[in-house]
């Protein structure tokens, strides 16, 4: 059987009984080291932020009620909970540990006051002895990404040794032949993929997110992206004089174009030319070992033995000479005498572009002995694309095709996205961890968890929760205003709150920010000419008209001054209070700033009254008195709804006596009777009025002082 293709299949290494000597030891060290890293990596970073998320949780009081004495269910927080299910979820429990983590909330008499806390210490102890079903699939669905890793880098190693012209050995007999051009350039585009490939999954184990179809989606955009390197290789070996042609005049590619088919000629010609040598060489080889082993035989049995060796040998010879794209120089000195036969009949053309077979050194593509030096840049960086970056590509594509759907581009312009170095804090190095964690610009950070950003991160939680309500601020009102509230000292999405909707806030603030949230903004001037719109309002007079932006914004914010800005006695006008406070309650009600409220609200519960202000701020006597005047409010509020109460109670008195007094004389009704007599208390005769003594005490002290439900 003939085996000498083997070696260009790959399959040598196995198929050989000693093939234990051609595995490349180097290529199988990386290619398993990489996903057992991983692994492993994956589990330590499990156990440090279990311990990180125990550590927030005692720091901060959850469940325990705090500072503030509140309860268990008071104390839940969706955020945190929702960090915590993320890394208990991966860990294995079994029947026994189950029953353990059941027996820590304790018995309804006896209640267990830290069963949360006792829970994820189990839960980290559990991590720490025991392995996970999740890690052994991963390394099961790992094994495609080592076998394609294995022979990349087998195929890296392999250029390198014969300085990128082959692969297999030697490296000067088959320096030339396409198929090992090709496994060059499959090792390059290898380099490209495996980084690009590491560099995904590296991001994967940051967040927590390194699973078994992690390898299986990158090991699939590997092979893809090998294969499709090749392919355009072998389409078009040298890019440069391809698509040069295209720059060219008519005759000049002509002109090329009859260069190269000489030298194709030239080569084919040659190559027949070895053909009929190797023939020449294996017929007299023949010849010559025939009478030699009829001769020492002794017997008159031929000696087939020789013979299929010799002939196997030449055969194996001319298939090697026949595949081979390069011609070699001449063995047997017969065949020097038939290429000058050749010559002389004119079968060969001695033109002066034929036999100058360097004069397009780096256009033939398979047919030269080198790769042309563009591939050796080429195919890294399209190994570097993704299949989601090729597919984006087709997609951009897409325009060129007027048959297809085809996105608008024409807002790009006042469509990008807001970078987060906008964010006052983050530099670039901060940027470019927060980008490891899937936040690229500012509304990727306005909607993250904050806790989990601390346990993902090296940032503390304080220093999630301002940048996080930095980025709300700038998302919903835009870069360009929030740069302007930044330099009128609202910096964060509640201290907009609190400057316009805060009890505390002189309603003048209104006005102040409203001039800012009303302005009209170079984006939206930008949008409107792109879209050529205009804007629809309507006069006093009920007449329609088309306005431009800044128009519109002041006719607008003219809507909301129904007084001129101001109320009776030079007040605040109370419409352009109400519509400020409406603007500002919508705006921070989405849900991302609700769960970054409540964890504020938590933390601030955690540090205590005494964290608010100091004991001589001036703070703390305006709140007393703001707590004193609600408490006097009430009270007289109370006091009025009593006194109301009473009047009606008296009314109903006499309306009853009324009607006792019309009917006074007549007999009484069956039903009536009845009904009042099961309404009767004790003492009472069935058939009267009960009295009300109960109204009559508090018509005459409407705000008794020991009445229960008034306020301390």
């Amino acid at each position: 059987m003939d085996t000498s293709t083997w070696q260009a299949l790959g399959a040598a290494d196995f198929l050989h009984r000693h093939f234990i000597h051609g595995i490349n030891w180097y290529a199988v060290l990386l290619a398993f080291l990489v996903p057992v890293l991983l692994i492993w990596a994956k589990h330590e970073i499990l156990l440090k932020r279990l311990r990180a998320i125990l550590d927030f949780m005692l720091s901060f009081q959850l469940y325990d009620g705090g500072n503030n004495g509140n309860s268990k269910p008071d104390r839940y927080n969706p955020s945190f909970e929702f960090v915590k299910s993320k890394y208990i979820s991966d860990i294995d429990i079994s029947p026994q540990q189950q029953q353990v983590l059941d027996s820590l909330d304790g018995t309804e008499d006896k209640p267990n006051q830290h069963a949360e806390e006792d829970r994820l210490k189990k839960y980290i102890e559990f991590a720490t002895r025991s392995g996970s079903r999740t890690n052994k699939g991963i390394y099961l669905a790992a094994i495609g990404f080592i076998i394609t890793c294995y022979y990349g880098f087998k195929a890296i190693f392999g250029a390198v040794d014969c300085n990128f012209t082959a692969i297999l050995s030697p490296c000067s007999t088959n320096a030339g032949s396409i198929n090992q051009q090709m496994l060059v350039i499959g090792g390059l585009a290898f380099a490209g993929a495996f980084v690009a490939s590491v560099r995904m999954l590296l991001r994967a184990l940051a967040l927590y997110d390194l699973t078994a179809y992690s390898f299986l989606r990158h090991t699939g955009e590997m092979i893809f992206s090998i294969l499709l390197v090749m392919l355009i290789y072998r389409a078009f070996p040298d890019p440069f004089f391809h698509f040069g042609k295209l720059m060219l005049s008519d005759s000049v590619v002509t002109q090329l174009t009859n260069i190269e088919n000489q030298q194709r000629e030239l080569i084919e010609k040659q190559q027949q030319l070895e053909n009929q040598n190797a023939m020449a060489r294996a017929e007299s080889e023949a010849g010559e070992a025939q009478p030699t082993s009829t001769q020492s035989s002794g017997s008159d049995e031929p000696a087939p033995a020789t013979d299929s060796t010799t002939d196997q040998k030449s055969g194996a010879e001319l298939a090697q000479i026949g595949t081979d794209d390069q011609p070699k120089p001449s063995i047997n000195p017969a065949s020097d005498t038939s290429q000058e036969q050749a010559v002389a009949k004119g079968e060969v053309d001695t033109s002066p572009s034929s036999l100058t077979p360097n004069v397009l050194p780096t256009r033939m593509g398979p047919t030269d002995k080198g790769i042309p030096w563009v591939w050796f840049a080429f195919a890294p960086v399209l190994g570097l694309l993704p299949f989601s970056a090729s597919k984006f590509l087709l997609i951009k594509m897409q325009s060129l095709v007027s048959w297809t759907k085809t996105t608008d581009d024409r807002f790009a312009d006042v469509s990008k996205v807001i970078s987060l170095d906008i964010i006052d804090g983050i530099d670039f190095e901060t940027r470019f961890r927060l980008e490891e964690c899937g936040i690229y610009d500012v509304q990727n950070l306005a909607t993250y968890n904050p806790v989990m950003l601390h346990i993902e991160t090296p940032y503390g939680i304080y220093q999630t929760i301002d940048w996080i309500a930095q980025a709300q601020l700038c998302h919903i009102v835009g870069h360009e205003k929030f740069l302007m509230f930044r330099e009128v000292n609202i910096r964060t999405i509640f201290d907009l709150e609190r400057a316009i909707d805060s009890i505390y806030s002189p309603e003048a603030f209104d006005d102040i920010y409203a001039s800012i949230l009303f302005a009209p903004t170079e984006n939206l001037r930008k949008a409107a000419a792109i879209s050529q719109f205009k804007f629809l309002i309507a006069d006093r007079d009920n007449t329609l008209r088309q306005v431009s932006v800044d128009e519109f914004c002041a006719w607008a914010r003219g809507k909301i001054r129904a007084n001129g800005g101001t109320g009776t006695n030079g007040a605040p006008d109370p419409e352009l209070t109400k519509a400020v406070e409406h603007l500002m309650a919508w705006i921070s009600d989405d849900l991302h700033i609700r769960r970054l409220r409540r964890l504020w609200i938590d933390i601030s519960d955690s540090l205590g009254e005494s964290a608010e202000f100091f004991k001589d701020s001036k703070r703390c006597k305006a709140r007393q008195a703001f707590i004193d005047g609600l408490c006097t409010k009430w009270c007289e509020t109370k006091a009025e709804e009593q006194a109301k109460a009473a009047e009606e109670g008296e009314n109903q008195i006499k309306q009853d006596e009324v009607e006792a007094e019309q009917t006074e004389g007549e007999p009484a009704a069956v039903e009536p009777v009845v009904e009042q007599a099961d309404g009767a208390g004790d003492g009472q005769v069935a058939g009267q009025d009960p009295p009300a003594p109960v109204v009559a005490a508090d018509q005459n002290n409407p705000a008794n002082p020991e009445d229960d439900t008034k306020p301390t």
